[in-house]
């Protein structure tokens, strides 16, 4: 409607065809249209770029997920505490006295202690590599939201640009018409006339 005002204001008694700066904008909203739609086919392509990388990124954080659950450090804290249980059954050490200890008890109890030593240095290299498993896993996390974010975002834009362009195709359309009286008068007559 303020289009149409506009331009019958702008447009004089005289000027029965469309004005100059009509067409000018017709022009360069055609142009922008063309602009528009490849805007939109990237964004497309970046959308479906997105939601492929989303879903690359799911698959490996369900391997991740998988091998989260399957860690286990049970073995190693039944074997820690068979050994401490072990250690404890021998006692403090006895160095002088009848109940002294004697080399064989030296031997056992340092290949407790060495069995011990063994399992814990087992676990925590385990234990290490888990960690990996894990901080692998909460980047990939991180990066998948961030992914999503920007997916989301690329939606928000299509929907913008789809939005854009009807506002832009009801402008190309508002000022390719002809607003002035006399032509709407013309055709108006001609169309009685005919089916009269």
């Amino acid at each position: 409607k303020n289009i149409a005002a506009e331009l019958e204001r702008k447009q004089g008694v005289v000027e029965v065809g469309k004005t100059k700066e009509q067409k000018g904008e017709v022009q360069k909203g055609k142009e922008y249209l063309e602009v528009l739609k490849g805007k939109q086919k990237e964004n497309i392509e970046q959308q479906n770029f997105i939601a492929s990388n989303i879903r690359d990124l799911d698959l490996e954080i369900q391997t991740s997920v998988t091998a989260l659950e399957t860690i286990d450090y049970s073995g190693y804290t039944a074997d820690i505490e068979k050994y401490d249980n072990e250690l404890t059954e021998m006692g403090p050490e006895v160095k002088y006295g009848e109940f002294a200890w004697t080399q064989l008890t030296y031997d056992k109890y340092n290949s407790l202690i060495k069995n011990k030593n063994s399992v814990i240095v087992d676990y925590q290299k385990e234990q290490k590599a888990n960690q990996k498993i894990y901080d692998d896993y909460t980047s990939k996390v991180d990066t998948r939201n961030k992914l999503y974010k920007s997916y989301e975002n690329r939606t928000q834009l299509d929907i913008e640009f789809n939005e854009d362009g009807e506002d832009l195709a009801a402008y190309i359309n508002a000022m390719n018409r002809n607003n002035h009286n006399i032509p709407t008068a013309l055709t108006w007559v001609t169309t009685c006339y005919r089916r009269g």
